[in-house]
Formats: structure tokens, C-alpha cells, sequence
């Protein structure tokens, strides 16, 4: 059986991105769309079990749109592409259910592998990002701190490796309570921690957060990065 892909994407990387797939004689593409909102409402439409979802991670939408793809359609295998070598951004990812990690100076030769691998049941991260994992989470004694510097008069303060997982989490779409059931730790936690990144970002309030962390991070690369997918996402829990 062919197996079904689903490219969230701006019109021309998905249409330069599904005569690659083609290529390969295994997949069929079927559909494509330039945001997460529509892509919900297609993949609604299409209802394909067991698809895999190729989603570039600087589409309006793209971390939020994972996180409510996952709550609906469990059985969907998700691979993001576009990634920077940014644990928390990858944890993030991964926490929304991806399951391939591709990074942004990829090849189309990487991507199609992963798309084999993923498809093979097996899980696929870039070397560029494994690597990130490794620095960011992994041993050493002295305190790691990820490159997030404030805008505010705090220009020195960094966000530590935890403080930008829970942000991505933010910036997903989660709440407390969810954030604390993903990462282990308690609530009160939590909130202690949003309320460092909120600080430490420079922003009002944790709504904020979405739009801030990837300009942060260069996730976007100068477009907008909303909030939230209406209708999908949980209510802000303060």
C-alpha cells in the first residue's frame, strides 16, 4: 500500500517539495495547504489514518497546528522540517508529536529518507539536531544556558534549557497543567517558570510568548508567529 503524505507548506516549497515525494514511487501526496488552520480543515475533509504530515516549522501556525493534529488524529506521523539546531525548539516538536526532526540546511535527499524511515514506523532526528540535544541537555557540570536574550532591559538574562522547553510549550498552545504532565514536574513549578520566561522575554503576558520566542530563536525568520489555532487549542491557564 502507498503510503498518503499531507505537505503544510507555502505554495511553492509544497509543490517543489511534492515532485520530489513523487518521485520516490511509495508515496501519494494528497493535499497540500500554506497554514496550519486550513490544513486542519483539509485533513478533516480527507480523514487518511496513518498519514504522515510534512510540516515546515516556519508555516503560520506550524507548532500549534502539530499540537492539535496530535490530539485529534493520534494515528498521524508528523515530520517538521526547517528546524534549527535548538534543543528546545526540538523538544517542542517532539513534546507536539513529531516524529521526524528535519533540519533547516537539510538536503531533499535527507528529507526523503526520513520520509522512509518515518513511514517504516521508525523515528528520524538531523545529526545537526541530535547534536543540539546532546549540548543542550546532555552531561556537563556547569549550568547550561540556551541562547535566548531578552529585549528588555534584562539583556543579559538567558533562559535556562528548562525555562525555554516550558516556552516552547507555551508558545505551542499548552497549558500548566499540560506542560507539567509533559515534563514531569509539578504546576506551582510551572508557573514559576512561565513567569521567568515572561519576564526574561520582555512580554505582558504568556499569550505574547508565541510571538516573541521565535523572533527570539529565528524559528521564523521574520513571519508572524500567532498565538493560537481558534477553535483547537486549550484556554490560557495562568
Amino acid at each position: 500500500m502507498r503510503q498518503r503524505v499531507f505537505i503544510v507548506a507555502v505554495r511553492l516549497w509544497a509543490q517543489l517539495l511534492e515532485l520530489q515525494i513523487r518521485q520516490l514511487g511509495d508515496f501519494d501526496v494528497v493535499g497540500s495547504a500554506a497554514d496550519g488552520a486550513v490544513a486542519l480543515a483539509e485533513l478533516e475533509r480527507i480523514c487518511s489514518p496513518g498519514c504522515i504530515v510534512v510540516i515546515d516549522a516556519t508555516t503560520r501556525h506550524a507548532l500549534q497546528f502539530a499540537t492539535a493534529m496530535n490530539r485529534s488524529h493520534p494515528s498521524t506521523r508528523i515530520v517538521a522540517v526547517g528546524l534549527d539546531e535548538d534543543p528546545g525548539q526540538a523538544i517542542a516538536w517532539a513534546t507536539a508529536g513529531a516524529v521526524g526532526l528535519v533540519e533547516g540546511n537539510a538536503t531533499y535527499e535527507e528529507l526523503l529518507n526520513a520520509l522512509g524511515e518515518v513511514s517504516g514506523g521508525a523515528a528520524h532526528c538531523s545529526a545537526g539536531i541530535s547534536g543540539a540535544l546532546l549540548r543542550g541537555i546532555g552531561g556537563g557540570k556547569a549550568d547550561r544556558r540556551l541562547t535566548v536574550r531578552s529585549r528588555t532591559s534584562e539583556a543579559g538574562s538567558l533562559l535556562s534549557s528548562r525555562e525555554q522547553e516550558v516556552a516552547w510549550l507555551v508558545a505551542g498552545g499548552f497549558t500548566n497543567k499540560e506542560i507539567a504532565e509533559r515534563l514531569q514536574i509539578s504546576p506551582g513549578t510551572v508557573k514559576s517558570h512561565v513567569h521567568n520566561v515572561i519576564r526574561k522575554l520582555g512580554v505582558v503576558r504568556r499569550g505574547h510568548v508565541a510571538v516573541t520566542l521565535p523572533q527570539q530563536t529565528k524559528l521564523c525568520h521574520g513571519h508572524e508567529h500567532p498565538t493560537a489555532v481558534v477553535g483547537q487549542l486549550p484556554a490560557e491557564v495562568s
